[in-house]
Formats: C-alpha cells, sequence, structure tokens
C-alpha cells in the first residue's frame, strides 16, 4: 500500500511516497514532481503484483478468506472452506496462481472426474476456484482468470418431483406442534423457501395474502428474497386453517420462530415426522408441490413464476416445465379443495402407521430378529418394514445391534448387548441389513 503526499513546503521535492514493506517496515521516498512519484507508486505496484503471483494457491486462498470471508454468509463460507480444502487445494494447492492456465484447472478437473466426485460437486468446487482467482485479478495480481470460459461439466436432470398431497399431508398429521404444521403449509401452498420462512413476520400476514419480501441466512440476518422483490401469495383455506391455529403475536414478531435455525429444525422436527409418515419427500419437494398445484389449476408460466419468486419465466420453465403435462388434482378441483380432502383422510392414515409399528413391536417380542424375519412375520414389504424400524429406533422403542456379523433389532430393554445407542440410521441402511 502506497501512499502520496504533497508538501509544497519543501520545494526542491515536495512530493513524497510512503509504502508498507512485507516486513511492516514503512520506507519513504521524495520526488521533484508528482509524474515521478506516480511513476514510483505504479513500479512498486507492478513489483508487489508479480511477488503475489508467485504465491502458492493454498496461500492465496488463505489470505482470500481471511480478508473477504467475514462478508459471506454462513453457507458460503462453509462450503467455500469445504471446497477449497478437500478438492482444490489437494489437486492445485502447490500451484503459484501465476502458473495455473485454463488446461491445469481441466486436469484437475477430469482428475476429480476420475475419483468418482460428481459433476455437480466438481462444477460447484469450479466456481469457488474461480471466484479465489477473480479476486486476484482485481487485485491486480493476475492479468486474467483461468476458469473464465471453461464450460461446466454436464449435469443429470436434477429429480423436481413434488411430494403428492397425501404425502404433504401425512407429515403434517404426524406433528403435534401447530407452529410446525403451519411450517408444512407455508412451503406447501404458499411455496416460500426456507429463508423467506425465517422472516416472515405476522405484519406480512394479511386477511387473504401473503406478502413476501424478506428472507434471512442460516444465522438470521435479514437479506433480499432471491427475485429482489416483493411477492404477493393467495392464503387458500388449509393454510388458513393452520395460521388461525397459531396464537398470533402483535409487533414484528416471526410467525414460525422455530426455522431460525433450519438444520436444527429440519433434524428435530423434519426428518422424525416424515419417518413416521412412511415417505422420504425433502423439505423443498413441498415447494414442488406449490409449483404443481398451481399448473395443475390452470396458472400460466407467468403467474406461476410471479408466485414462486422467480426472477424469469424461462427459470420457470426450465424447472417445471415438465410438470405442465402433469396434474396433481383433478380438473373440477381446486388446490383448496384437494388439500382439504387429503386433511380428512390423514388422520386415519396416522393411526393405519401406528397400528403397523405396534404389529412390528408385537413381532418382536423378546428375541433378537433380523429384517427379513420380522417382514415375514409381520406380513410388510422388507422396504415398508425397515422405515417401520427406522421409526421406532427414533421413538426408542427398538434398539439396532450387530450380533455375530448379522444386524438384528431388539424391543428397549432387552438384552444386554451393547449395541443399543441410540442413532439415526438411513432406509438404505436398514434395507440392506
Amino acid at each position: 500500500m502506497a501512499s502520496l503526499i504533497h508538501e509544497p513546503e519543501r520545494p526542491r521535492k515536495p512530493w513524497r511516497v510512503d509504502w508498507t514493506q512485507r516486513d511492516g517496515g514503512r520506507p519513504t521516498k521524495r520526488f521533484r514532481t508528482k509524474a515521478e512519484a506516480q511513476s514510483w507508486i505504479t513500479h512498486l505496484r507492478r513489483g508487489a503484483a508479480a511477488s503475489d503471483a508467485r504465491m502458492r494457491l493454498a496461500d492465496w486462498i488463505e489470505r482470500w478468506m481471511r480478508t473477504h470471508g467475514p462478508g459471506w454468509a454462513a453457507k458460503t463460507l462453509d462450503e467455500r472452506v469445504w471446497h477449497c480444502g478437500r478438492l482444490i487445494a489437494p489437486g492445485l494447492g502447490a500451484m503459484a496462481i501465476g502458473e495455473i492456465t485454463r488446461p491445469d484447472v481441466r486436469v484437475w478437473r477430469s482428475d476429480l472426474l476420475a475419483r468418482g466426485r460428481t459433476p455437480k460437486v466438481i462444477n460447484h468446487s469450479v466456481r469457488v476456484l474461480s471466484a479465489a482467482l477473480g479476486a486476484a485479478v482485481n487485485d491486480d495480481v493476475l492479468g486474467a482468470n483461468p476458469c473464465h470460459g471453461l464450460r461446466p461439466l454436464p449435469e443429470p436432470p436434477v429429480d423436481r418431483d413434488p411430494a403428492t398431497l397425501v404425502e404433504v399431508e401425512a407429515l403434517r398429521a404426524e406433528l403435534e406442534d401447530p407452529h410446525d404444521r403451519l411450517v408444512v403449509s407455508l412451503i406447501a401452498y404458499a411455496g416460500l423457501r426456507p429463508g423467506e420462512l425465517r422472516r416472515l413476520a405476522w405484519r406480512d400476514v394479511r386477511p387473504a395474502a401473503l406478502f413476501v419480501l424478506r428472507a434471512a441466512d442460516e444465522l438470521g440476518r435479514a437479506k433480499t428474497t432471491k427475485s429482489g422483490s416483493t411477492r404477493t401469495v393467495p392464503i387458500r383455506t388449509p393454510l388458513a386453517e393452520d395460521l388461525e391455529a397459531v396464537p398470533r403475536r402483535g409487533g414484528g414478531d416471526l410467525v414460525v420462530p422455530r426455522t431460525t435455525r433450519w438444520d436444527n429444525w429440519t433434524s428435530r422436527v423434519w426428518r422424525p415426522g416424515r419417518h413416521r409418515a412412511e415417505h422420504e419427500a425433502p423439505p423443498y419437494a413441498l415447494r414442488h408441490t406449490f409449483a404443481s398445484l398451481s399448473i395443475a389449476e390452470g396458472k400460466t408460466v407467468f403467474e406461476v413464476a410471479a408466485l414462486l419468486g422467480h426472477s424469469t419465466p424461462t427459470l420457470t420453465m426450465r424447472t417445471y416445465g415438465h410438470l405442465f403435462a402433469e396434474a396433481q388434482i383433478g380438473e373440477d378441483q381446486d388446490m383448496a379443495a384437494a388439500a382439504l380432502q387429503a386433511r380428512e383422510q390423514a388422520p386415519k392414515s396416522v393411526r393405519e402407521r401406528a397400528a403397523a409399528r405396534e404389529g412390528v413391536l408385537a413381532v418382536l417380542g423378546t428375541e433378537p430378529r433380523g429384517l427379513a424375519e420380522i417382514s415375514e412375520r409381520a406380513g410388510f414389504e422388507p422396504e415398508r418394514t425397515a422405515r417401520l424400524l427406522l421409526v421406532l429406533v427414533e421413538e426408542r422403542r427398538v434398539r439396532r445391534q450387530e450380533r455375530g456379523g448379522r444386524t438384528v433389532y431388539v424391543l428397549a430393554g432387552a438384552g444386554r448387548g451393547r449395541g443399543g445407542t441410540h442413532r439415526e440410521d438411513s432406509i438404505s441402511e436398514a434395507t440392506a441389513a
């Protein structure tokens, strides 16, 4: 960093340049004219840039994160730390940033692909690398970013299948707290994103519509919505019922404060609830449900884009174009009527699922049994039995143990094995047991 200072009281050399050296020193040099002083500053900057260009990429990334990281969202910082530490630094970290070329990036990318990394993960890593090298370009350390113009690897299409109304209402029925039920309805029947849920205030809830104009990151810090503008979403009868079931507070209190830490809410509420409902839909599948229902009601792509908060109808067609040929509801139904019909059937489904879990418990008795034996005795398909067992493990009514290289399940409190520590197991693990 160099400073240009004019000192007219020194007529022979009135221009002074101060600059900071790497060892912390602060030398000074005087000049007769301003042009000479500015030329010296240019010389210093070129020398500093040439020195920085010899810096290892790993060291540059460390500086980049130290100087720019405090301004990033928590999720962005976590993602960039992971990609830099796990994928970028091991492959390119030892190279000088001024020596990295586009062919080097292609070779590194191919190596990641050969080691089994998915195109989606690799493309994300390239974007992180491009951001780091772009910062070097902005600081005049590099003349060009070698990642610019590099076409991303083709990615398989993303699964954007919506959760069915039966799945939505089955999950909602398994949640006891009205705030948690309201979260499900806000996503499925208003299309809110997680960040928008975190900042939805009671002043944004009007008699017939929601005003979606703000969002928050994972730490609760305010940010704009993805489209950058306010959108209005009509309040349908199912959503209205759940809004009325939650005590309304005055002022600007949040509607669903429990979702401020989204990861905590999904692990504590969502996953156990969906296991009990016996489906595996992620939260965003409910936003896809809202898109599907809006399309089925006959809304145009422009109307659907406005309801979802998409910046352009093109984004809507690229994301949900396949849903225009499908229908979740009948031609003579609207979203509210179809949702209320599914809601009426949900309590019966809850009782049936509870009875199924009790049937599995009855089959277990006091003897350790494997998945295949439990399935045969209970009369369920292995996959459904696995889902039921996962719920029972979560409820700590059943323990999963390893005995003689075989996975077995026992009633909580039965036996003296050491494998009774509670943990959440995936459907695939239980099915393969």
